[in-house]
Order: structure tokens, then C-alpha cells, then sequence
């Protein structure tokens, strides 16, 4: 399997090309080249392939933003005259 992040060429009799994932998101340009049994090259093909991130961020939380408080009530009590719900 093909690893670009090595950034190296490479060469196949067959025509396709069996790739590793893990280029991390950014773009890319990729390049083609193919020589005919004769020695002869082709043009150079180029694409540019964009990689983007699509995960979303996950932000650690601090356990010290986490202080719950319990509400002040006055002295009076409380009464719930109804269900809530």
C-alpha cells in the first residue's frame, strides 16, 4: 500500500494504486506520470485533493468548572400547589 506521507514516488505496472489512509487535513497535490512500453512519458497530470477535518472538537472540561451550588431559599417554605411536568 501506498503511504504519501513519505512523500516519495512510486511506481506500478498495474494501473492502480492501493493507498493508506492518515495524510492529515491540509491540501495536496498529486501527480501523474506514465511511460509506455517504449520509454515514452506522458504529461505530468496534476489534481489538487483537499483534505479537510470533519470531527467535531471535543474540549476537555475542567472538574473545577463543574461546582454546583445549591440555591438560596429564604426562610419561607416552599409549596408546589401543582405537578410540574
Amino acid at each position: 500500500m501506498a503511504d504519501f506521507r513519505r512523500k516519495k514516488r512510486f511506481k506500478t505496472r498495474v494501473p492502480q494504486l492501493k493507498v493508506d489512509g492518515g495524510l492529515p487535513a491540509g491540501t495536496y497535490v498529486f501527480q501523474l506520470e506514465v511511460e509506455d512500453s517504449s520509454g515514452n512519458r506522458s504529461r505530468a497530470a496534476k489534481v489538487k485533493v483537499r483534505i479537510v477535518d470533519q470531527r467535531i472538537p471535543v474540549t476537555p472540561i475542567d472538574p473545577d468548572d463543574l461546582r454546583i451550588e445549591r440555591p438560596v431559599i429564604g426562610n419561607d417554605p416552599v409549596i408546589i400547589r401543582r405537578p410540574l411536568g
